[in-house]
């Protein structure tokens, strides 16, 4: 971890404390993680199970989203990489979730923001989740990137580098192979915890603007 977290970091009672050359606001706590784990894989499950309202292969770059006043399902069948912009746009009671769904290998990269800038428009990055269920590909925000919302992967590797997260990462877990046991936050990235969402429940989600725990090869 080098990086500004704004929030606390906690980590499991079998781990080891995470290597940490930056800042974390809310300190390091070691707890007993099972049931922020429990609560995410939960959390996952919920809304990958959700109908969409949308269905596409991808987004493209400087893509605008106007939300439906409601809930926005966006689900987006093959892994995606965006590099430029994405604007939201909405009221405070729209909320976004993008489902990723394709099925990757663990090394596989599902979804990829690269020097992306979110600009979000009467829409709070609290409403904003980006779900990765189960087993699969990773998630990596780097090369500058702007971005809002809480980013659900709990059984995925998940890189932050050199970038400003709004919101949440979790992360790390579900052994499939050397690349998918991971959570990295990098290269003086920040990551800023926006408060407890409002119209999207996240269960028990906020109580952590990021968690790590590793598990044993098997």
């Amino acid at each position: 971890m080098d990086a500004t977290i704004n929030g606390r970091l906690d980590y499991d009672l079998t781990d080891s404390a995470p290597i940490v050359t930056g800042t974390i606001s809310g300190g390091l706590h070691q707890i007993n993680m099972s049931g922020p784990v429990a609560d995410a894989r939960s959390a996952s499950t919920l809304y990958a199970s959700l109908a969409p309202t949308l269905v596409a292969g991808g987004i493209a770059d400087n893509a605008v989203i106007v939300g439906n006043g409601g809930l926005n399902v966006i689900r987006i069948t093959n892994a995606m990489t965006l590099k430029t912009t994405l604007t939201l746009q909405g009221t405070p009671s729209d909320s976004f979730v993008f489902q990723l769904t394709s099925s990757d290998a663990a090394s596989a990269k599902t979804l990829t923001l690269s020097g992306l800038n979110m600009i979000l428009t009467g829409v709070s990055a609290g409403n904003i989740l980006w779900d990765l269920n189960g087993l699969g590909g990773q998630v990596v925000i780097s090369s500058g990137s702007v971005v809002d919302g809480i980013f659900l992967a709990p059984d995925r590797g998940l890189e932050v580098d050199n970038s400003n997260v709004s919101g949440a990462v979790l992360g790390g877990g579900g052994y499939q192979d050397s690349h998918s046991n991971f959570i990295s936050v990098h290269s003086s990235s920040t990551i800023t915890l926006v408060p407890e969402p409002g119209s999207l429940s996240l269960l028990a989600l906020g109580l952590a603007g990021v968690w790590v725990r590793r598990f044993s090869r098997r």
